[in-house]
């Protein structure tokens, strides 16, 4: 079910969460699927598919709150997008090097390109807004799990 201010104020808090397994058509559909497939591929092989779990689980209804709050003229919200940004920006800072770097300064740029300009997917205005609170809160998770991280690693002790 989409992101409906109204039900959401009724007490339908799962939409919090379902808005973002909607799509507007199928093709809208395979496109996030397949960058959500890319996305686990990449955090597969960092190890790191449980913490993108649960940086999914988590961010879907941080999402779905601040695009309720910080634009109050946005009658309904639906897809993957703003969470795939979230999710690509935790993969790329937590992987690190040139390659990543790059990618991540790709991002940046389409995020400017799209608040600038706007965007469109088959005639339906996109919520850039939902692509830039994404990824704002995967640079977010990934700044708090790399912290998370550095506390976890063993301390060599001297003379050891």
């Amino acid at each position: 079910m989409v992101l409906d201010r109204g039900f959401v104020a009724g007490g339908q808090w799962w939409r919090l969460w379902t808005c973002h397994l909607l799509h507007l058509d199928p093709t809208h559909a395979l496109l996030n699927l397949g960058a959500l497939a890319v996305i686990l591929l990449l955090a597969m092989r960092q190890r790191m598919l449980g913490e993108l779990v649960l940086a999914a689980v988590l961010g879907m209804p941080l999402l779905s709150l601040a695009l309720l709050w910080l634009d109050p003229a946005m009658d309904w919200y639906a897809g993957l997008s703003g969470l795939l940004h979230g999710l690509l920006v935790v993969v790329l800072a937590r992987r690190g090097g040139f390659l990543a770097w790059l990618l991540l300064g790709l991002v940046v740029f389409k995020l400017f390109h799209e608040w600038r300009f706007g965007s469109h997917w088959e005639g339906w205005p996109v919520i850039t807004l939902a692509h830039r609170l994404g990824a704002a809160e995967g640079a977010l998770w990934a700044m708090v799990g790399g912290l998370w991280a550095m506390t976890r690693l063993p301390v060599a002790r001297p003379g050891a």
